[in-house]
């Protein structure tokens, strides 16, 4: 079994443009379990309403870095703009160069998988960008272990 400390990457990458169907807000850290639940329940189905496919995993995307809340927006990758709906709408996520790793294990890991991503681009003389995403390659279910977790981090980097 991995670690949870496992981490595929980091490198560097050209973000191609991605269309995603999300709820932004900004939201107080005690309430970041909620809020998934309110976008894992809700953008699904204006999704359907609205017959937009949902064409990848799930994202949430941070603007600038948390601290006592995050300003943050969470749902899916779609294939077609939709029309806002019950606090649901369109966002393209920033194209351009960005550091990505996938980190494997519980998402407890993530803010020190984070920060050696900020170490690894510091070595390299990269400099981040306020806009950085995580894809969650395998989603959380009742019967998951969260030791086999990947969530793919994309921090854009700045020009």
């Amino acid at each position: 079994m991995q670690q949870e400390s496992d981490e595929v990457g980091p490198k560097i990458v050209e973000v191609p443009p991605t269309l995603v169907g999300v709820i932004h807000d900004v939201v107080p850290m005690n309430q970041m379990v909620s809020f998934f639940d309110r976008v894992f329940a809700t953008v699904p189905q204006v999704l359907a309403k609205q017959d937009v496919a949902i064409v990848g995993p799930a994202v949430a995307v941070y603007f600038g870095a948390p601290g006592e809340t995050a300003d943050i927006a969470a749902g899916f990758p779609i294939a077609s703009e939709i029309d806002p709906a019950e606090g649901v709408t369109s966002l393209w996520l920033p194209t351009g160069q960005a550091v990505t790793a996938v980190h494997i294990g519980s998402y407890d890991g993530l803010a020190d998988a984070y920060s050696r991503l900020l170490e690894w681009m510091t070595e390299r003389s990269l400099t981040p960008a306020q806009v950085m995403w995580e894809s969650y390659v395998t989603m959380p279910t009742p019967e998951a272990d969260p030791a086999d977790m990947r969530t793919a981090i994309t921090w854009l980097l700045q020009d």
